[in-house]
């Protein structure tokens, strides 16, 4: 696999993983009900309830990380163009679902159980691995 491709596949993982912390902490003071709001009635009550969570995705807290988030799936896109679905798709997840456990704990969420997290970064690289060492072993056999 060329450093580029490998690079783009850490990119997605990136732009996947470190921005999904910063989603949830953009939209979860937007989704807690107001209980000062005067009383409305049953027609803007069910609008309220549909459109409430993109309300939320307009703030500016929100918005980028999600506009960030995107541009990954753009990234993507664009190498299932070019590179195997069996090796994208396993990579990025495996890649976004580090730097998602990685981001959440340099900012400081609490985390229930460290070392069940840990274990599981751990594990998810050794599979990565696996999966990108058995594609290469794959190609090398193929005339």
């Amino acid at each position: 696999m060329p450093l580029s491709t490998a690079l783009s596949f850490v990119a997605v993982g990136a732009c996947w993983g470190c921005t999904t912390p910063f989603i949830k902490d953009g939209t979860s003071s937007k989704l807690e009900p107001d209980t000062q709001q005067q009383p409305t009635t049953n027609e803007n009550n069910r609008l309220g309830k549909l459109f409430g969570p993109l309300r939320s995705l307009a703030s500016v807290k929100a918005a980028i990380p999600f506009l960030l988030n995107q541009s990954g799936s753009t990234l993507f896109y664009y190498l299932l163009s070019s590179q195997d679905v069996s090796t994208a798709v396993p990579v990025c997840n495996a890649l976004s679902l580090v730097f998602t456990a990685a981001t959440a704990m340099a900012l400081g969420e609490k985390v229930d159980r460290p070392l069940r997290t840990v274990s599981g970064i751990v594990l998810a690289l050794m599979g990565l691995a696996v999966c990108v060492a058995s594609k290469a072993q794959l190609l090398t056999l193929v005339p």
